[in-house]
């Protein structure tokens, strides 16, 4: 069996169970808390992480599913990379 991905907060994985993505760690206790695409939680122990078996994956196109209560039009740019060609100088107002 290969071996599985280390838990890192934020990156998606798939795994036997479909895709989700890692929300937090607790060191202390060896815990691992993920959200599934539609919104489900579910605390992990380290052993329960490893019969996941989970690889990691690119995040889906549309990441706003596990936020069933999200409008399209409340997405705004700001979750888009800044480009230096989009910064302007602190004078332009002037």
């Amino acid at each position: 069996m290969a071996e599985a991905a280390r838990p890192v907060v934020g990156e998606w994985y798939a795994g036997t169970h479909g895709a989700f993505r890692v929300v937090a760690m607790d060191e202390a206790s060896s815990t691992v808390e993920i959200q599934y695409y539609d919104s489900t939680l579910e605390d992990l122990d380290l052993d329960a992480w490893e019969d996941l078996q989970p690889v990691f994956v690119a995040p889906p196109e549309d990441w706003s599913g596990p936020f069933d209560d999200i409008e399209p039009h409340e997405m705004d740019e700001a979750d888009e990379a800044m480009r230096p060609h989009d910064w302007g100088s602190p004078l332009d107002g002037i």
